[in-house]
């Protein structure tokens, strides 16, 4: 992830370097200026070991010009005027420490193939943290859902209880709980799964509603929503700001929680420059 991270940094900060290089070489001067005027040892010193001196120097300057460009692969900083601190990082979502979120289909589908593909969000928790248990899945959305609107629909394949987008199912592991909300419509026949901006954000918005009430200020962890299989034809910088504007709203409207992490996936490292992000939230 470092050398990722530091690739990405080159090639998006480059033009940076000679600046970061004369920063080193200014400081180097800085110290070496004074030392020879108050001190004639030091002077001696500079002009016998001069070459070493600008040798040294110059690879400090390029070592760290270098290592400045760097992408961070964390960032934190708290919504202005609320109490809510947001952390945005590259990592594994099932290693983060708190409560998670998780984009679902309208279905709430289980069954890992078609129509739950083993690669989104919501297919690595049936398997990892389900076991890939599709039943056990089938019966905690049951029981949370239980009494929320919904419709039948005739499927070939998949659960045939259709709810509204923006429901979410509350599921227990230990301490922790896991937030599904449906995301996304999903074609009853092929299964394919599509969302666009206006679905994205009020769905959003009815999470944060749910997530206030039942995280108890609790940390809440999420991925980037709509970057995988939700088809959302945006960039993934927009759907992080998307994401970080609907948290803004609500938060500002009504405490959700004390802590939010948004955990991205590390093939995203180069395309999300969070150091910008960081600059926008400041």
């Amino acid at each position: 992830m470092f050398l990722k991270s530091l690739c990405s940094g080159l090639a998006r900060h480059w033009p940076t370097i000679p600046q970061s290089m004369l920063v080193v070489w200014g400081l180097t001067w800085l110290l070496i200026e004074p030392s020879a005027f108050f001190f004639p040892f030091a002077k001696t010193l500079a002009e016998t070991y001069a070459p070493e001196v600008v040798g040294g120097s110059s690879l400090v300057a390029i070592i760290y010009s270098i290592l400045a460009t760097k992408d961070p692969i964390q960032i934190h900083f708290p919504i202005k005027t609320t109490t809510t601190e947001v952390w945005i990082r590259f990592g594994d979502l099932f290693e983060a420490d708190g409560h998670v979120v998780i984009a679902v289909n309208e279905f709430f589908d289980s069954e890992i193939g078609r129509p739950v593909a083993p690669s989104s969000v919501h297919g690595q928790f049936i398997t990892r943290v389900l076991g890939g248990n599709a039943n056990r899945f089938n019966a905690d959305v049951d029981r949370s859902l239980d009494g929320t609107a919904s419709d039948i629909v005739d499927r070939p394949e998949g659960r045939p209880r259709r709810y509204p987008l923006g429901t979410t199912a509350i599921l227990h592991e230990g301490r922790r709980k896991y937030f599904l909300f449906a995301l996304t419509k999903t074609d009853p026949v092929t299964c394919e799964a599509n969302a666009d901006v206006p679905q994205m954000w009020s769905a959003l918005l009815k999470l944060w509603d749910c997530v206030r009430v039942e995280a108890n200020g609790e940390r809440v962890c999420m991925p980037l929503i709509g970057a995988g299989l939700a088809r959302i034809n945006l960039e993934p910088t927009h759907l992080l700001r998307l994401a970080l504007l609907s948290l803004l709203v609500q938060t500002r409207s009504r405490t959700i929680t004390s802590q939010i992490e948004i955990v991205l996936h590390k093939s995203l490292i180069g395309r999300i420059d969070l150091r910008a992000v960081r600059d926008d939230w400041r």
